[in-house]
């Protein structure tokens, strides 16, 4: 809906809209569902929906904000030397380390959220 505001061409408004509203009617759907919590904002503005698994474990929490992930992701790319990236990249390594630990234990949405903020 941000994007639409600022959008003039009318070709990209119907594309838009039309994304809206089937996007919209998949969050009714998934309400409707009985997944109604969101667990927590990813970078792009998306609520992520995470629920209790088999084993009552559920969404597990990223260690660093989204502030700091970008920080990190843009000093890795600026950074001069593999040395330098390495130590600067650390902190997501950490972050991966615990995404393996939650997949194994049938907990997806950690993962999911690092892997969406990542790509954006």
């Amino acid at each position: 809906m941000k994007r639409l505001k600022e959008v003039t061409d009318k070709k990209k408004t119907s594309v838009l809209k039309n994304t809206d509203e089937k996007l919209t009617e998949t969050a009714r759907e998934t309400r409707n569902q009985g997944h109604k919590k969101v667990v927590t904002k990813t970078i792009p503005g998306a609520g992520l929906i995470d629920p209790v698994n088999k084993n009552d474990v559920g969404y597990r929490e990223l260690p660093e904000t989204d502030a700091n992930l970008k920080r990190i992701c843009k000093t890795t790319v600026e950074a001069t030397s593999d040395e330098e990236r390495l130590k600067v990249f650390a902190p997501i390594q950490e972050m991966m380390t615990s995404v393996h630990f939650a997949n194994d234990e049938g907990d997806y949405g950690m993962g999911l959220e690092l892997g969406m903020d990542l790509f954006c």
